[in-house]
């Protein structure tokens, strides 16, 4: 056996070379002896979307491009090729667009072709002082196998005690759980397991959360996919946004720099402005906390506009002695600079 056996040097080179940031590899069933379709979709850094194949006949010819989406403005962190989906997720607060994939005889096919399906966020912020857990053990997904419905896990804030589950394809709610005594949820992970040999029996699926006490629970994920014509329609409500945005103190990225800890969690505003993309502005019944009432008192608002008014009623960060300024000749600059104004391009 040679070396170029088992090397290939260059598989496909994109067309506008711009660095590939997530691949994601389908293999269609075997339809003939010459072996399997390989379809492999992957993301740029210029935000594009590309699906190349490789036919059994043509393996010495490399792949061949087969379609191209230009949809994010951002890079793609996330992509999956699925037999009925195409996902991909960029780094714009989590931004997913989905296309559904058409198939003939197990292979992609161009008649008519993928077309667009969905397009919603994953809103998850993070800590600004970094203490907001492992980033490792809060990968939002997609899980699932990939001819079945895969699955995006949703926290929203750090210490956050409530996951919400949704399907990757549409971003519909599959069902929400929270910790039984309240602890923020800390890692969680998705379990499919194989069903036993009994007739009538079927492949289980399970949600797995650990939470900040040490204590780890295990979900039923399978039932509550069977009841998706119960759930939400949608993602989360504004009112459900709010009151996960409560648990944390919420601090802009330009006052968190060089202050000092909080005692509450404070999370960065770097992606609030996507949550009015992906919510139903719908009313929950009840007294709302004094920022909501103070806006709604007002006339509404935008939901930006009301996560503003939360983080400008919240106490001040509490900063470091600042040092006498030096006495400096003409007009100078201000002693302290004046607060941004918070908009949605400064999130």
């Amino acid at each position: 056996m040679k070396d170029n056996d088992l090397l290939v040097s260059e598989l496909y080179r994109d067309p506008a070379e711009d660095g590939v940031t997530a691949l994601s590899v389908y293999l269609t069933p075997k339809t003939s002896d010459s072996g399997n379709w390989i379809e492999i979709a992957y993301g740029t850094s210029s935000g594009g979307v590309r699906v190349i194949v490789q036919h059994p006949e043509t393996v010495g010819s490399g792949p061949q491009l087969f379609q191209t989406f230009t949809v994010h403005r951002s890079p793609v962190t996330k992509i999956m090729l699925s037999e009925k989906h195409l996902i991909s997720v960029c780094a714009d607060n989590n931004h997913v667009r989905t296309w559904s994939v058409t198939r003939f005889r197990g292979m992609i096919s161009t008649q008519p072709g993928s077309t667009p399906l969905a397009s919603f966020k994953i809103l998850a912020l993070e800590s600004a002082d970094g203490h907001g857990g492992c980033s490792a053990g809060n990968d939002i997904g997609p899980y699932g196998e990939r001819d079945d419905q895969q699955v995006f896990i949703q926290k929203v804030v750090p210490s956050a005690s409530q996951l919400f589950v949704r399907l990757s394809s549409t971003g519909q709610r599959v069902c929400s759980v929270r910790s039984v005594d309240g602890s923020p949820t800390t890692a969680f992970t998705v379990l499919e397991c194989e069903g036993s040999r009994r007739l009538g029996s079927r492949p289980r699926r399970y949600l797995l959360t650990g939470q900040a006490n040490g204590s780890l629970a295990m979900w039923d994920l399978t039932t509550a996919m069977d009841g998706l014509g119960q759930a939400s329609a949608g993602g989360l409500t504004e009112e459900e946004l709010m009151e996960q945005l409560e648990q944390c103190e919420l601090a802009p990225l330009a006052s968190s720099r060089g202050s000092l800890p909080s005692p509450s969690p404070r999370t960065s505003l770097t992606s609030l402005h996507s949550a009015s993309s992906n919510t139903s502005l719908s009313g929950r019944h009840g007294s709302p906390s004094p920022p909501q009432a103070e806006v709604r008192r007002r006339g509404g608002g935008s939901f930006v506009e009301r996560c503003q008014e939360l983080v400008r009623s919240g106490p001040e960060p509490r900063r470091p002695p600042t040092p006498a300024p030096r006495p400096s000749a003409g007009l100078g600059a201000p002693l302290t600079p004046p607060k941004m104004k918070l908009n949605e391009t400064s999130f």
